[in-house]
Order: structure tokens, then sequence, then C-alpha cells
């Protein structure tokens, strides 16, 4: 069976009382898993009497609004949203989108699926091949190795896999992203399966079942720049010229930067490691990161300098049990403490980039810190699967 493709749906919209979650690879009873089967249990409160009441093969759509403080070109990918719920969708949803830009709102939409033929869309064939991911991601990264990378900036994509009765078609998601580097671009230069697939702001995926195919996998790619008038482009639309010209550059010095730590070598005798080897006697393993011990002023300056930063509260012993990373915006970390200080007890472990954080504490806990619930700092199996 020939792989196809679906129009997105476009029909009444049902908001949503709880904002999307991510995928989490926390234990069950974490506060993120519980929070994300609750989020689940909402869609399908949603969309259930919508299967139960439509005919055929459906498709189905998220909308994931975003707050203002969250860049939707660089985080947030839309795989991790959709796929918790995907799993547990019935056969018939043959089609799955999700878009995300900053909204308010977020909803979903539940519809016929309607065949559709597109046009404007580079595409690539993926030709029959195993299923084993190593395997999958290099047929993958061979299908689209003649691509000419998307220019900067949001951009669509779509995936129509055939895949056997047995096989989990969401399971294919992430390493068939994975192999798309070449044409979404890379976020380590000379490094394969990181894609810089944060900019991808709609993203459809198709599921075609043929007996034959077993345990293979086959796929049609299709991609595009987005297209402005896209509602969930609107936020940057609406921007003016110097604000979108702002965006754009703080955008690219996150790039300039990540491409930067990931080619510099390391940096034992920084300042701030020898600083944290002294208070700690611990080894930081990462030459970018602020931390705060009894300084609220500095930490309250490092805050209004970096508010799209990332900041750990933990114990001084640096026990875990309790520590949270949080956005340097989150309310639960900036203004007053409700501790009456903000590093003394609880001290503060600071990074412009989330995995200089990432890696201090597997280097000094020996594993990364849970994220706050409220703010929802993107998880390190996220980015490590991005």
């Amino acid at each position: 069976m020939d792989s196809v493709s679906f129009a997105i749906p476009d029909g009444r919209a049902l908001e949503l009382e709880l904002p999307p979650r991510l995928e989490s690879w926390n234990k069950r009873d974490d506060p993120d898993q519980i929070a994300l089967r609750e989020f689940v249990s909402h869609v399908r409160e949603r969309i259930d009497p919508v299967i139960d009441r439509t005919g055929g093969l459906l498709a189905f759509r998220l909308d994931v609004g975003l707050p203002n403080i969250i860049d939707p070109l660089w985080e947030r990918d839309l795989d991790n949203y959709l796929f918790p719920i995907a799993r547990g969708l019935p056969e018939r949803v043959v089609s799955v989108w999700g878009t995300k830009g900053r909204s308010p709102r977020s909803t979903v939409r539940l519809e016929a699926a309607v065949p559709a033929t597109t046009s404007g869309w580079q595409e690539f064939r993926v030709p029959r091949s195993s299923g084993n991911e190593r395997l999958w991601k290099a047929a993958v990264q061979e299908a689209v190795q003649a691509a000419t990378e998307l220019p900067e900036g949001p951009v669509a994509l779509q995936l129509a896999l055939t895949v056997g009765p047995d096989r989990s078609w969401p399971a294919m998601w992430k390493p068939s992203i994975d192999g798309l580097d070449r044409l979404l671009g890379r976020t380590y230069p000379g490094k394969d399966w990181n894609p810089l697939d944060g900019r991808i702001v709609r993203l459809g995926l198709h599921r075609a079942v043929d007996a034959e195919f077993k345990h293979d996998v086959s796929m049609v790619v299709q991609a595009r720049l987005a297209d402005k008038s896209w509602p969930e482009l609107r936020w940057l639309t609406s921007l003016d010229p110097s604000a979108r010209r702002a965006f754009r550059e703080q955008h690219r010095a996150k790039q300039r930067r990540r491409v930067e730590r990931s080619t510099a070598p390391p940096a034992r005798s920084h300042p701030h490691e020898r600083r944290a080897l002294r208070s700690s006697g611990r080894d930081l393993e990462s030459a970018n990161v602020e931390e705060f011990r009894d300084d609220d002023d500095g930490y309250r300056a490092w805050v209004a300098v970096n508010p799209g930063g990332y900041v750990t509260d933990i114990q001084r012993s640096l026990n875990p049990s309790d520590a949270r990373m949080h956005r340097a915006a989150c309310r639960t970390v900036s203004g007053n403490p409700s501790r009456g200080t903000s590093t003394g007890p609880y001290i503060k472990v600071c990074a412009v980039d989330l995995l200089e954080l990432d890696t201090w504490a597997i280097a000094n806990v020996g594993a990364p810190i849970i994220r706050c619930g409220i703010c929802q700092p993107i998880s390190v199996s996220d980015r490590s699967q991005s």
C-alpha cells in the first residue's frame, strides 16, 4: 500500500482547559507523569464523543498555545506533545497533526480523514527498510542526502509512513525526524541525528498499513517553509519590524552559543568551577554555570540579565530529593522568596543553556533535576531525543 497524506483538520476547535504536556520519561508516580496522564485524559474527554459519532478514518489535530516567554522555534518539539496522545488513539485515527505558537489558547480537533495532495512542498521517498532504529535513521538520512536545507525560520513537515499491522507507528516518529538533519539543519556541526526540529511549527503524521511489511517501514517526507498566513504564526507576524528583528537575533544567538559550546575545549579552570569546587568539594563539569550561595543580590542580577535562562533550586548539601529546575522567569524562583532568602538553605545554580544545567546535575547529583511543573522547562529526554 502506498503512503497517503491527509489534510489538516480545520473544523470546529475544542478549547482545552489544561495546558498541553510534553512526553515524560520520569517514573510513573512523578508529578510530571501524573500531570501528563491528566492532560491526556482531558483530551480524550474532548474528542471521544466526536470519535463515537464519526465513522471511517479519522484525523486529529492539537494546537499548542505557548506562553510569551517561550521561543516556539527553539524548543517544545511537536512530536513530544503528540506522542502521549497518539499512542492511545483508536486504530482508525490515521492522521495526527500538531501546531505550536504563542497563544493563551490550546485546542484540539477531530474529524473525518480526507486524503490530500500537496504542492509547494519538497518531497523525498524513503524506500522499504528495516524498522530497526539505527538502520531506519540511516535510511532516512540517505533519502534526504541531496536535499537543500530549508532556509532559516519556521517550517512545516509531513511524514507519511507505511508500516506493518503490528508496528507501533508513533514509535517511528522520533527516529524518522532524527534522520532529517540534512533537510532541517544540524543542531551541532558534524554530529548526526540532531536536527533543528524545534523550528517545526506544523507537523503532520500519517499512517498506512501493509500486511506484507511486518516490521519494515517506508515513508514519504514532505517539507516546506511555514506560510506566514497560518494561525500558528500570528504571534510572529503581529510583531512590529524592530521586535521581529530582535526576536530573530535572540534566536540566532542561542544557536551560536550552542555551537560554540559544543566545539569549545573543556574549560576546567573557569572561575565559576573553582568557586563551586571550593564550596561543595565537587567538580562542576560545566564552564558556563553560575552558582549563588548567600548571594541574593547576585542571583537577582543574573535573572535580570538572563530572563530566558534556567535555574536549579537545590539544597545546599546538593540533596536532589526536592530540587527542581525552573525557567528564570518562573514565579516560583523570581520575585520575593517565600523562605526569606533565595540563596540560603536552598542555593541557585543558573545557566543560559539548559544543557549546561543538565551537565552540572549529572556530574554533581548523578541525574538531571526534575523539571518544574509550572514553567515546564523542556526535559532532558526531549533534548537527547530531539
